[in-house]
Formats: structure tokens, C-alpha cells, sequence
């Protein structure tokens, strides 16, 4: 393949990352909790109750997970009808996109299938990576919470050395 091709194929997929990834985000948009699901005060005690000294944001919590030589600041949040539970974290800002090699950006889209159910995303308005994870907000339990926070965290740190590009923090 030659490197416009590869150019014209990294394009493709980023635009698809950036046009699908908010409706992954407002997945379950409409619909209605089931029984049982995390409300934002049941969320916050188990947070709490793993140890991990949320702080209340305007949407979510935010807590820092300290492990590893890591620092991992984590946003939890419930999508606007309580179906989703989302998991973000700032990767780093990207000051020249442009500056990014297509071989870089490819880098980004392989990993998105490793680490699937997370994927790295960047928000074109400021130029801001961030791993994000999506739950569906039903049966979910300290454990199960506690798994893919470490899960997430393993993806975060994974792929560190390709989502520091091109001036990324």
C-alpha cells in the first residue's frame, strides 16, 4: 500500500471514530433504567465503598487511581436516562494534529481493537485524547466495577506509548 493510501485509510477510520463515538456515548438514549441500575448517590457509595474517594463533578464523579507509578484520573458517569455508565480519562491534548504521522494515527486505530470495550477517542474541538468505556447500567456490582476499572486502567497504561504523540502530555 502506498502512502497515500494508508493516509486515506487512517482518515477514514478517525473520521468514524469522531462521527460514531458520541453515539456510543448516548447509546440507550430514550429509554428507561431497568431495576437495579446505578442511580448517580448509588454510584458515589460504591465508589466510595472500592476505596475510591470520588469527587463530585458537574456530571459524574471524578476519583484518581493511584497504582503502578500511575496516577489514572477517571470520570464516572451515568448517560442521561441511567442506562449507561461511562468511564473517560484525559489522555493528553495533541497541540499539532497535522504534526501526527498517518502511521501514529493507525497506531490509535489498532488499539482501539485491542482494548475494545474501551477505545481511544479524540474530541476535534480541542484536540483531546481520551480512553473512554461504556457499561450498560444493569447489574453491576462492586466487583464487576472493580474489574473493569483495572481492565480500563490496563488499557490506559497499554497503549501509553502511542497515544504520547506529537506533543500529547
Amino acid at each position: 500500500m502506498n502512502r497515500i493510501t494508508t493516509a486515506a485509510i487512517v482518515a477514514i477510520g478517525l473520521w468514524a471514530t469522531l462521527v460514531f463515538a458520541p453515539a456510543i456515548r448516548a447509546q440507550g438514549a430514550g429509554q428507561t433504567p431497568p431495576p437495579g441500575a446505578l442511580t448517580n448517590e448509588s454510584l458515589k457509595a460504591m465508589l466510595d465503598g472500592l476505596g475510591y474517594d470520588p469527587k463530585e463533578m458537574d456530571h459524574g464523579y471524578v476519583a484518581t487511581l493511584k497504582r503502578d507509578g500511575w496516577a489514572d484520573g477517571i470520570q464516572f458517569g451515568l448517560s442521561s436516562d441511567g442506562t449507561k455508565l461511562g468511564l473517560n480519562s484525559y489522555l493528553g491534548s495533541i497541540e499539532k494534529p497535522d504534526a501526527v504521522t498517518a502511521a501514529q494515527w493507525k497506531k490509535l486505530l489498532e488499539d482501539n481493537f485491542v482494548v475494545n470495550p474501551s477505545f481511544i477517542s479524540l474530541d476535534p474541538k480541542s484536540n483531546r485524547l481520551f480512553m473512554v468505556r461504556v457499561l450498560d447500567n444493569h447489574g453491576i456490582t462492586a466487583a464487576y466495577l472493580r474489574q473493569q476499572v483495572d481492565n480500563f486502567c490496563t488499557n490506559i497504561h497499554g497503549t501509553a506509548a502511542d497515544w504520547r504523540i506529537a506533543g500529547s502530555e
